[in-house]
Order: C-alpha cells, then structure tokens, then sequence
C-alpha cells in the first residue's frame, strides 16, 4: 500500500504492544493479530467506505506483486474484491476461485464460491456476458453433484443449457447434455421419463453430430437399465458406447464410456475385466476434475480388486478414495467407499473391524437421504448395501438371531420405492444370507424358494457371481435332503462358475461344501482333492496379506480353521 518506513515503525510499535506477533519471517516478513478480537475491533472501528479502499488497494497490490502466478490467489482476491465494492472484480474472482475448487475436487468450496458470485450479481444487478453466464450455472451444477444436492444440480445445468441455447454455443451444449444425464442417474426419475430423456439427448448429439457426446449419454442410458436390474441390457449399451468413443478419439468420451462398461463387467461377475478396464483410468480421470466420477471409479476398482483376492491393494485404493471425498466434501460416494471397505475385511473374516467401518458408511448414507432427498435412490442403495453387510458381520460372528431380526426389519424398511436402485445385487445378498440360516434352522424349503428365485434372475441377467453363490447353496440343500448326485452337480457347476468369476472366497467356500458331500458318500480321495483346493486358495489369500495381524487374525477365524483341520493342514 506503498506507506514506506510508515509500515515498519507502526507495525514495530504494535509488536511492542504485544497487539500482533511475528508469524514468520521466510519467504516473506508476515505479521498476525495476537487475539482475533482485537483484530475484529479494530476492522469495525473503520467506517465502510474506508473499509472498501483498504481491500481495493490490497486486491491491486496482490494483483501486482503476484501476476505471473494470480491463480495461488484467486481465493484471497476474491475475498478482497469481494468486500471492496468493486463487484465485477469480485465476481471474476469468484468465479476463478470456484473454478480451481473445481478442478482440485474441491466440492464444497467450489460451490460456496459459485453460490457468492451468483449474490454479488443479484444485489449489484449485474449483466452476465453469455460465457460467464454458461460457467457459473454448469460449475455450480458440477459441485452440487459432488455433494449431493440434486434437486440444486439440475436446475444450474437447465439455466446453463438455456444459455448455451440462446447463443447458439453447440460445444458446451454438448457437454452440459453429458453431465445432466450423469446428474438424473441419481433422480428417482420413472422409467419411461428417464429412457426419454436419454434418448432426447442422443437424439440431439446426433443431430449436432457429436459422437463423443452421444457415446458418453449412451453409455449412461446403459448404466441406468443396469441400476434397475436390466444387467445384460445395460452391460451391451455400455460396450456398445465405448466402441464408438473409441472411433472418435476424445479421451473423455473414451474415459467416460470404458468406466461405465467397467461398472457393467463387475456387475456380470467378472471383476477381472472391470480391474482390466481401469488400469490407469484414475490418474486419467484425476486429470479431468471430477470428484463424482474419480471417487465412483476408486469404489468400483476397490470393489473387484477384493473381489478377485487382491485385498491390499483394495485398501489402499479404498482408503485414497476415502481420503479424497472427505478432503473436498465428496459426499455422494463416501458410504460406498466406507462399506467396501467394510466388505474388503469380510471377505477375510475380520467381521469386528469390518461392522465399524459398515455401520459408519450406513450413517452417512442415512444423513444424505435426509439432507438431499431428491438424491435418495443413490442413497438408499448405500444403506442397503451397508445393512446387508452389517447382517453378514453378525453371522459370522455367531449372532444368527441378532441377524436374522435385522434381515426382517430391513425387509420391511425396503419395500419403500427409495430401495429400488440396484434392488436385485443387494437383495440377492440378503435372500443368500436369510437361506444359510434357513438352512441351519432345517427350514428347506423356505431356503429354497429364495434360491430358486435368485437363480432364475441371475441366468437371465447373466450374474454369474449371485448364479455361482446360489447353485453352491442349492447344492447344500440337496445334500442335506440326501440327494447327493444332484448336490454334485449342483456344487461342481458352482465352482466352474465361479472359477470365472475368480472370488476365491466363494471357491473355497465351494470347495468346501462339496468336500462334505463327498464325505456323505466315503468317497474319501475326492473329499481330500476339493479340500486340498480350497485349502490351497486360503493359503494364497493368506499369503497376500503382509500385515501380520491381518494374516493371523483371517487363518484363526473359525471358518478357516475347520476347512484347514478337516484337510489336516
């Protein structure tokens, strides 16, 4: 502010004083107020007009000092441009504020920011230009994706779309259709409202000629039949979808399209090809600033990753996940993230450590659902998710009727149309858990039904994860009905299936029960074989785990200890 040796004398004085301390004196000499109070006193002692010259001169002298690096400052210009009167300044630097925000993941910031530069345009009656106009709706729309407010999301994109319509602006209208169509997956939207708005935005990416835009909305279509149940409907749009990014070239449509087959190939049970699919993808998607899709790909990548035996390096994509949605407010994501990994320590029987991290991903899934209702299909699949989870760590730890009481409870809270994203994956779990204790009660004929009837969905949905888990319970069925050749055939056409799926839980959990079957029946070299291969995928699971306790604590769980006592191992 050019006051000279003025500056040094006061500022020494105020030192003297024990008003303000020296707070550092590397890079740069920088000074603080001893109290926070005594700084707010002295702030409101001056009048506002004085007030607003002070943060001009400040904002021009940053301006200045710092030109070949403005973008480290945006937040601090804003704040000063923002309290100096000059509105069109303000609003710049908001906007450049929000827009950094956005491209670091921050969510929540990039929306507060957003949300200011839309006051300061109201209260200073200000005339956007088209482009700012464009950016300031579809950012905010972005961000409020990322936190959850749908409802917020879609209004900012329609005014941004309206924008872009009247001038004509095709490029980013293209873009703004991609990211509506991402935004009304979240919407409990009818089916027939959300297959014609996804054909309205194919339709005009056609018109326009866009294929990258149209490959990128296709393959969100495919990925809504998907959440409804239309597994291998959804699973053939999203292939289809990446092979016409592919044709185009445009890393995003391509980025996009593959991330949404990914999703779909897990879906079908073979977590294998979704690892495949998303070797690199969440450096390329880093790389395009969006928290909602990057947090969504580390969920799904994390997911198979366990799914295939791989659960260390599930954690650590796991916990970066969580890491980055915590850091920036992604708060669409964060319960999924925390329920795989509760679904990570299960699947190698830590079911205490895995109900910590189950039961905190159900609370913040539940306070999503209060706070953004109109996201609440998303959510509610969280709580689903984290539920049927939860039933599963009491079972294994021996509480079937604490189990039990809250599969019936859940059955119940879920009949809501709430429920109904991804109703078949998570309910198939539920009805695998309810037949085991079923079965354990001798109540065979209850546990039948439920797999019959998950059996039938799976071979038409082509899930062949849910169809391998199912025939294998089937299997247990009938040898405890005493029909043991179909128990045989059951199990071994179980663990085919499940050999290409590659979830060595299920497989050695197949094995297993098809090494009793065998001991029924005395023949004993074939028991000793199908224990000798479950055994054989303990021991590689166990293998792959380098933290000691995790190891031990999966090799002494009950489970694995009668499989390997029974193979003498």
């Amino acid at each position: 502010m050019e006051l000279g040796e003025e500056l040094r004398v006061r500022l020494t004085n105020l030192v003297g004083l024990e008003i303000l301390y020296e707070k550092a004196l590397y890079p740069e000499l920088e000074y603080i107020f001893k109290n926070v109070l005594t700084q707010e006193v002295a702030y409101e002692s001056l009048l506002k007009q004085r007030r607003q010259e002070i943060h001009g001169r400040i904002a021009r002298a940053i301006e200045e000092l710092y030109a070949d690096r403005l973008p480290e400052h945006y937040e601090l210009l804003a704040h000063h441009y923002g309290r100096s009167g000059e509105a069109e300044k303000a609003i710049e630097y908001l906007m450049l504020a929000a827009e950094k925000s956005n491209q670091n993941k921050a969510a929540q910031a990039a929306c507060e920011f957003f949300r200011e530069a839309l006051k300061v345009v109201e209260s200073a009656h200000i005339s956007l230009d088209p482009d700012k106009d464009r950016r300031i709706h579809q950012g905010l729309a972005s961000a409020s994706v990322d936190i959850g407010d749908i409802i917020a999301a879609l209004e900012n994109y329609r005014k941004a779309m309206e924008v872009c319509q009247k001038h004509g602006v095709i490029a980013d209208e293209m873009e703004i259709l991609v990211e509506i169509g991402w935004a009304r997956w979240f919407t409990p939207m009818e089916r027939e409202e959300a297959i014609r708005s996804y054909e309205e935005g194919i339709a005009r990416a056609r018109e326009v000629g866009d294929k990258g835009a149209e490959s990128r909305i296709l393959s969100i279509k495919g990925f809504y039949f998907a959440g409804l149940g239309h597994r291998y409907e959804g699973h053939k749009m999203t292939v289809e979808a990446e092979a016409m990014a592919l044709q185009t070239g445009n890393p995003r449509a391509v980025v996009t399209t593959r991330g949404m087959r990914a999703v779909a190939e897990r879906w079908l049970g073979r977590p294998g090809k979704t690892v495949e699919l998303t070797e690199g993808m969440v450096d390329a998607l880093s790389k395009m600033f969006n928290l909602n899709q990057l947090s969504g790909l580390i969920f799904i990548r994390g997911l198979s990753l366990a799914e295939i035996g791989r659960i260390e390096d599930a954690f650590a994509a796991l916990k970066h996940g969580i890491d980055l949605c915590e850091k920036f407010g992604g708060a669409v994501h964060l319960g999924r993230l925390y329920n795989t990994l509760g679904y990570c320590y299960s699947e190698i029987h830590h079911p205490e450590e895995a109900w910590k991290w189950n039961l905190k991903s159900e609370e913040i899934a539940r306070k999503l659902m209060e706070q953004y209702p109109m996201g609440g299909p998303i959510a509610a699949e969280i709580v689903a998710n984290a539920n049927v989870n939860l039933m599963e760590n009491l079972f294994d730890q021996g509480k079937t009727e604490e189990a039990w009481d809250r599969i019936k409870s859940f059955e119940e809270e879920s009949k809501s149309p709430d429920y109904n994203r991804s109703r078949d994956r998570w309910e198939a779990r539920l009805d695998f858990l309810a037949s085991l204790i079923l079965l354990q009660r001798e109540k065979f004929d209850e546990a039948e039904a439920r797999i019959i009837k998950n059996l039938e969905i799976s071979r038409r949905e082509h899930t062949k994860k849910i169809e391998g888990r199912f025939l294998r319970l089937l299997g247990e069925v009938q040898m405890k009905r005493k029909e043991f050749d179909r128990a045989i055939s059951s199990i071994s056409e179980a663990i085919l299936i499940l050999k290409e799926v590659g979830n060595p839980r299920q497989l050695w959990e197949a094995h297993a029960s098809l090494a009793l079957v065998y001991d029924k029946l005395r023949r004993e070299s074939e028991a000793r074989e199908q224990r000798g291969a479950a055994v054989e995928l303990i021991h590689k699971t166990a293998n792959g785990l380098s933290d000691r306790n995790l190891r031990e604590g999966f090799l002494n769980a009950k489970p694995i200890r009668d499989i390997l006592a029974r193979a003498g191992s």
